[in-house]
């Protein structure tokens, strides 16, 4: 009952927060909610985290492709390495790299949400009228 509670009270504080009556628990777009109320500089600060990946000519390469696959599958490191056509050593040594250029570490809930969050910014600050 406690968990049905605690998705009930997010439910209505997402219906007051976007003035509805009703709203279900696995309607609430919560990524999306996030990202709607960033301003547009702040959604290219959030995307700043991952500059580090950037590759030699200043373009989100491989290791940024390493990193959304990781975390899609979320951290499954035989899936991930299948979807990415490499061995899984080699997509340890990867994250590994990700983790140390980032400063995070993807073991962690927090950083998990801080590096997702930033690549779903990244997508919308690639996209003029996404935010329009």
């Amino acid at each position: 009952l406690a968990g049905s509670a605690a998705e009930a009270g997010q439910a209505v504080e997402s219906a007051r927060a976007e003035g509805r009556r009703v709203v279900r628990y696995r309607a609430i777009p919560t990524i999306e909610l996030v990202l709607d109320r960033l301003a547009d500089e702040d959604a290219v600060r959030v995307a700043r985290l991952l500059d580090p990946l950037r590759d030699v000519g200043g373009r989100h390469g491989e290791l940024t492709e390493t990193l959304r696959v990781f975390l899609a599958e979320n951290g499954a490191w035989g899936a991930a390495a299948d979807r990415l056509g490499v061995h899984r050593q080699t997509l340890t040594s990867r994250i590994h790299r990700i983790e140390a250029l980032l400063g995070l570490s993807l073991a962690d809930a927090d950083d998990r949400t801080s590096a997702w969050l930033a690549l779903r910014a990244l997508g919308e600050s690639a996209r003029p009228s996404a935010r329009s």
